[in-house]
């Protein structure tokens, strides 16, 4: 877990787009603010909630499947190529004209 806030994570991205549970330190909602504890993942601030959060994953299988589906369908809404590539000619064009 990094605690800086960095910008966007592409791991976190690819494990999203591959329905790979994340559990993550909240720093990375600075770069990520599509992350959403206990919808498409698992946010920490301390070692305890990380505890925590690993004890959830193996006690609650189908909570964790279906915060892994919601990491999908927030991969797809967000971060999908098509997706991200008409948001990247969208924000060009209106800073460019």
């Amino acid at each position: 877990p990094t605690p800086i806030k960095l910008g966007i994570r592409a791991r976190i991205i690819t494990a999203m787009s591959k329905g790979i549970l994340i559990v993550a330190h909240e720093a990375n909602c600075s770069g990520i603010p599509e992350l959403k504890s206990g919808f498409n993942c698992l946010l920490c601030n301390s070692s305890e909630d990380f505890l925590r959060a690993f004890d959830y994953c193996l006690s609650s299988p189908v909570q964790t499947l279906e915060i892994r589906k919601n990491a999908i369908a927030t991969f797809e809404k967000y971060f999908d190529s098509d997706v991200a590539s008409k948001r990247i000619v969208e924000f060009v064009e209106h800073n460019l004209s």
